[in-house]
C-alpha cells in the first residue's frame, strides 16, 4: 500500500463510468479521483484530479506484475512476493444507501485484475473501531472532498490529520497528534497537511489561505493515498437533505452542507 504505483493500479482497474450508469443511472455524478467541486476557485474539473481515473485494466495488470505480484499456478488470484495470497480487507460503511453495491463493483474490477478482496459491511462506529485498531486494509466510503465555503478541506479530517482515527492512515493520524508518541512516523508529505492546518487556521488574508489548499490538493493529488469513484454534483438538492422548521432560529442560509446539523446527511436544504 505504501508503493504509489499499487494504488494507481487499484484506480485504474476501477470502471467508473460503468459505476456511475449501473448504480447511478448516469445522472448522480461524475467520474473523478478524490476532487473539490468543479469551478473556482479550486477547478475540480482540471486534469490534476483526473490523473488517474480513466479505466484501463492492462495498465493495472502491467503495474501490478512491475510490483512483484504474480499470478498464481491456476490464473486465478495473484499472491504476494512471499507466494501467500494476497487477501485485503476492505470495511464498507454502510450509512451511505449505496455502499454495499458500489464497494461490490470495486471487488468485481479488482478480482478481474488478481486482487481479492473481503468485504467487511458495518456500522459507522464499529467502521471507526477497527480502522483505529488497524483491522482493515482499505476503508470505504462516502467522502467530503471540500473546496468552498463552508466546507474548507484544511478544516477537515480526510484530508487533514485532525485526530488518531485519520482516514489515509490511522497510525500517522496517532504519530501527527501524539508528537511521535505513538502510532508511525508518517511521510514528510503527510506531516505537511498537519503544518498547513496549523498556518491555515493562524492566517486571516484569504488569498494567503487560498494558497495553504491549493498545496493541499496538490500533496492529495501527487500521493494519491486515497481513491474514488464518482463525484456528485455539489449543487444536487434531492440526494442529501433534511428539512428545518421556519422557528428555529440562527440557521445559516445556505444551510453548510456539513455533519454538523444531522448525523445522517451531508447535503441540506432549508425548507420552505
Amino acid at each position: 500500500f505504501n508503493k504509489k504505483n499499487f494504488r494507481i493500479a487499484l484506480s485504474h482497474a476501477l470502471n467508473r463510468e460503468e459505476i456511475n450508469n449501473t448504480r447511478f443511472k448516469g445522472m448522480y455524478g461524475t467520474p473523478s479521483s478524490p476532487a473539490p467541486p468543479d469551478g473556482p476557485p479550486y477547478y475540480g474539473e482540471s486534469e490534476q484530479f483526473h490523473r488517474y481515473a480513466k479505466y484501463d485494466p492492462d495498465l493495472a495488470n502491467k503495474l501490478l506484475d512491475e510490483l512483484g505480484l504474480k499470478w498464481d499456478a491456476k490464473n486465478e488470484e495473484r499472491v504476494r512476493p512471499d507466494g501467500k495470497p494476497l487477501n485485503i480487507t476492505m470495511l464498507v460503511y454502510i450509512g451511505w444507501g449505496q455502499s454495499v453495491e458500489v464497494s461490490e463493483m470495486y471487488k468485481k474490477y479488482w478480482d478481474d485484475v488478481g486482487i481479492n478482496v473481503n468485504l467487511r459491511p458495518l456500522s459507522s462506529s464499529l467502521q471507526s473501531q477497527q480502522r483505529a485498531a488497524s483491522q482493515h486494509d482499505l476503508s470505504f466510503g462516502p467522502v467530503n472532498w471540500g473546496g468552498r465555503r463552508p466546507i474548507i478541506a484544511l478544516l477537515r479530517g480526510e484530508q487533514t490529520p485532525l485526530g488518531p482515527d485519520w482516514k489515509i492512515n490511522p497510525k500517522w493520524g496517532a504519530w501527527i497528534m501524539s508528537d511521535g508518541k505513538q502510532g508511525e512516523e508518517p511521510p514528510e508529505a503527510a506531516k505537511r497537511l498537519r503544518e498547513l492546518h496549523l498556518l491555515f487556521t493562524a492566517e486571516a488574508d484569504p488569498a494567503v489561505r487560498q494558497k495553504y489548499e491549493e498545496e493541499l490538493y496538490k500533496i492529495h493529488c501527487d500521493e494519491f493515498w486515497a481513491l474514488t469513484s464518482i463525484k456528485q454534483p455539489a449543487d444536487l438538492p434531492q440526494v442529501y437533505y433534511t428539512p428545518i422548521h421556519n422557528s428555529l432560529k440562527n440557521v445559516a442560509s445556505p444551510v453548510a452542507p456539513e455533519w454538523y446539523y444531522c448525523q445522517t446527511s451531508t447535503w441540506y436544504r432549508e425548507a420552505e
